[in-house]
């Protein structure tokens, strides 16, 4: 009898992760491990209460404690283990023995998914397509309002939850499928459990576990797998600069110096201290130490426990997850030498994964010094990719102006001509807009002129591009009337919405157009090597015409766009020095014969996408 008591007792135990004696210690991070990572060592952050007489035991094979440091906090142990490459995947016992009593707590070594350290990131092969998964689709409307969550459902409001889900994203793959993009690139999806503004989900609560109103921990996973099987990949968004004020850290710090103690919020021109050679110790000390928002406390990436805890969190959720790709929000507001080392560790794991870095500046020189092996920062950020808000910023102003001296289509090329900063331009991530911007279409636009060149460009020029969810059917939203705005729900994704815009029967005539057209656009890039992973030559602006071409050695793509309403006569003498040319090109978008060894007439605000005959 008592036997199969005790096999009862062991097995709840391994059900809910501990079997407390004496009920001292609560939680483990991580909650669970792989064998043969690159780096044998795992911290352990143990979280109870009168943890500082602890003695800890472990006897599993591969399996060995290196040291057990003591915080001044007795609520927290952290204990390092060296898990060889011995170790095979199980389930072993932590002992945490007191002069009372002890409590065993199982952990779990899971083997690595085939192939995992090799998986390809996102590159210029891809199109992202950027969702923010509480405005998408609401597919499980059970998890949509959570009592001790803190944030309402509310649609009509702009600030609170509208009930998207991974569920409903999972249900649409088929339509960005169709559409054409090769990605999907999701906001975070951390717990956020506080009273408003969750939809975000910049503010974490805990940082190992997906928001319950976005679904469970497992769906994760299950939707990149099914997002693989379509072919498209799965980029995650995460922030190690800061965690909610309602973090359970904040009730309890691990250590005084958890968090920076300076509240005051960065400025943005404070961002720039790490480059500027004339900065003061002031401006330096307080973009290290000063906090992103007042409701959003400051890590200190400075205090190695921390350090580890924020690297191996976000191993954990690539290997958890099976995502190809992270990208990092509000990158250069964290600490510089912190965010080196992540990037190294976690692409000595996964050293063809891609990581992006929000890197907010409107100065292309800024953006390239955060690019890894730059020439114009004397240390390695190892950050593969970052965010050309440069870009960005000049897109608006370039399709709505008439092309003319310094303005108009001038703003493209005069960003582009700035590639020279970039150690690597093909890995710049490129957007009109996202969903901390003002979105690019505008409300009571009627002529898609502009929609149709900036996509055009979009998809063309070099750089790995991201269109925002809603961008097919013309989604608008304006940063002044607040960022809940630039995340309208998708139409179609709510069971009582009266549009659904994922169909082409709920679609306007114009949506109906603008989502065809990229489409095509879509299609096309991912057929044309030349515009996914060839070199780019740009022309001068000539006659309010911008030219550039995208080639390879098997094939060359010109693109002019007429930045003018009136119509333009380019001379096309200058394209005679690209390779492969031939002297008729067939216009991608209409079919239309061009001779390209003539003055080559483009109508007011026309786009050609010039390809070789097949």
């Amino acid at each position: 009898m008592h036997k199969y008591f005790r096999l009862l007792v062991t097995l709840l135990a391994l059900c809910v992760g501990v079997f407390t004696v004496k009920g001292e210690v609560t939680k483990v991070e991580p909650p669970f491990w792989w064998t043969e990572m690159q780096n044998p060592e795992l911290q352990l952050m143990v979280y109870g209460s009168k943890l500082s007489d602890v003695r800890v035991s472990i006897s599993y094979p591969g399996v060995k404690i290196s040291r057990v440091e003591l915080p001044e906090n007795s609520n927290y142990l952290f204990v390092y283990l060296n898990v060889d490459k011995s170790a095979r995947p199980g389930v072993f016992n932590i002992s945490f023995i007191t002069s009372t009593g002890t409590q065993v707590v199982p952990y779990e070594l899971r083997m690595r998914e085939a192939g995992s350290a090799k998986r390809s990131g996102f590159s210029s092969d891809d199109v992202l397509y950027l969702i923010m998964p509480d405005r998408f689709v609401n597919g499980f409307y059970q998890n949509d309002y959570i009592r001790d969550m803190g944030d309402r459902l509310e649609r009509h409001n702009q600030y609170a939850r509208h009930g998207g889900d991974l569920a409903g994203i999972a249900t649409r793959l088929g339509y960005l499928s169709t559409l054409g993009v090769t990605g999907i690139a999701l906001t975070p999806i951390t717990e956020n459990k506080v009273a408003i503004g969750s939809y975000h989900g910049f503010s974490p609560t805990d940082f190992y576990k997906v928001d319950a109103r976005l679904g469970t921990n497992e769906e994760l996973p299950a939707l990149v797998t099914t997002a693989h099987s379509r072919g498209l990949k799965v980029a995650m968004e995460i922030t190690v600069n800061h965690c909610s004020s309602r973090h359970p850290w904040l009730g309890s710090l691990p250590m005084p110096d958890w968090i920076n103690r300076d509240q005051n919020p960065i400025n943005a021109g404070q961002q720039y201290t790490y480059m500027d050679i004339h900065t003061t110790n002031f401006d330096e000390t307080s973009a290290k130490v000063g906090w992103f928002a007042r409701s959003m406390p400051d890590l200190n990436q400075r205090n190695p426990y921390l350090a580890r805890y924020l690297v191996q969190n976000t191993i954990w959720w690539i290997e958890f997850s099976g995502a190809d790709g992270i990208k990092n929000s509000v990158h250069t507001y964290a600490d510089f030498e912190f965010l080196a080392q992540w990037c190294k560790e976690i692409l000595i794991e996964y050293p063809n994964l891609n990581i992006a870095g929000e890197t907010w500046y409107t100065k292309e020189a800024s953006s390239a010094w955060w690019q890894r092996n730059s020439k114009l920062n004397p240390s390695n950020t190892n950050l593969k990719t970052v965010m050309d808000f440069p870009l960005a910023t000049a897109i608006p102003a370039a399709f709505t102006e008439e092309t003319f001296t310094d303005v108009g289509l001038n703003r493209l090329h005069q960003v582009i001509a700035q590639d020279f900063l970039y150690p690597d331009p093909q890995n710049i991530l490129i957007f009109a807009d996202n969903v901390d911007i003002s979105r690019f279409s505008k409300k009571g636009e009627n002529r898609l002129h502009r929609y149709k060149q900036a996509m055009a460009f979009l998809l063309t020029t070099r750089g790995i591009p991201q269109i925002t969810y809603g961008t097919e059917i013309l989604m608008y939203g304006e940063k002044y009337e607040g960022d809940g705005m630039l995340c309208p729900d998708f139409p179609g994704g709510w069971k009582i919405d009266k549009k659904n815009a994922f169909m082409e029967s709920g679609r306007t005539s114009r949506e109906q157009e603008a989502w065809t057209y990229l489409q095509k656009l879509l299609q096309f890039r991912k057929r044309s090597e030349a515009v996914r992973r060839g070199r780019l030559k740009q022309y001068a602006i000539d006659d309010g015409v911008y030219a550039y071409a995208r080639y390879s050695p098997r094939e060359t793509v010109i693109v002019m766009i007429n930045g003018k309403s009136s119509v333009a006569n380019y001379n096309s003498v200058a394209f005679a020095e690209l390779p492969n040319l031939r002297p008729i090109m067939i216009d991608v978008l209409t079919g239309r014969r061009i001779d390209i060894t003539q003055p080559i007439r483009v109508a007011p605000r026309e786009i050609l996408i010039l390809q070789q005959p097949r």
